[in-house]
């Protein structure tokens, strides 16, 4: 499977690839036009293209998923001091149970570390079923601050002179916060498992791509046969683009 570095590496090494054709006289004048020096150009702005889909893709879902996780530790945090709060009034002591109960299942919630797609190593596989990876496990989360906010609900007064970040709407704001993100993120995580999909068919595919055109690793095989047929194996020309290794 190719590393994330491998990408922009094999750009570069196709770069000096074109750049040697260019320099060979007579004109390097390949039989097939998707290997033309113009073709290699258009091929290399694609290339870029398809990376700067992934790294734009990965960093929307990293602030997403970042800002999520970010918010369960405020959220564990708040429901203990509000726990606190409830204990310190008497009047609350019925209601205590229920709401230490619902703040116990929020902060002995786990959640995964990553949440981002595997990338393919196949590029000619089927497109992997999209999920939202850990997803479940901030949905429970959601499910169990909904309750504690329903248990604090129950404690009358429980607002009056309580500190802004652990009102009753404070806390609902940060439950329609992790829903956002919740709803969000499959969306994300699908964005870049496409984006590395169509990026890793163009680099590598055997097949042709859904446009007609070919892969990078194929055509690069295909030029320096093509310097070989036109200037000859021993000619200085395939000197050049005989030691650029795909």
């Amino acid at each position: 499977m190719l590393s994330e570095r491998s990408f922009p590496d094999r750009i570069g090494k196709f770069v000096l690839l074109k750049d040697a054709c260019e320099t060979m006289g007579p004109v390097f004048a390949p039989p097939d036009t998707d290997i033309t020096i113009a073709a290699q150009i258009t091929l290399i702005t694609t290339l870029n293209t398809c990376c700067t889909n992934v790294s734009n893709a990965a960093v929307d879902l990293k602030d997403l998923s970042d800002t999520r996780a970010a918010s369960i530790k405020v959220i564990k945090e708040r429901a203990g001091r509000a726990v606190n709060r409830v204990k310190s009034n008497r009047a609350w002591a019925l209601k205590l149970p229920a709401v230490k109960a619902a703040a116990d299942k929020l902060r002995g919630a786990k959640v995964p570390k990553s949440t981002g797609p595997v990338p393919p190593a196949d590029p000619d596989a089927p497109v992997p079923k999209k999920r939202d990876r850990g997803g479940q496990s901030y949905r429970d989360i959601e499910g169990h601050l909904g309750k504690f906010i329903s248990a604090l609900a129950k404690c009358t007064g429980y607002d009056t002179g309580a500190p802004p970040d652990i009102f009753s709407g404070a806390f609902t704001t940060l439950l329609g916060t992790l829903k956002t993100a919740n709803d969000a993120i499959p969306d994300k995580e699908v964005a870049l498992q496409d984006a590395q999909v169509d990026r890793l068919r163009i680099f590598e595919s055997k097949k042709p791509l859904p446009d007609g055109s070919a892969s990078l690793r194929d055509r690069w095989a295909r030029i320096k046969q093509s310097v070989a047929a036109q200037y000859g194996r021993s000619s200085v020309e395939y000197e050049l683009v005989k030691g650029i290794k795909y």
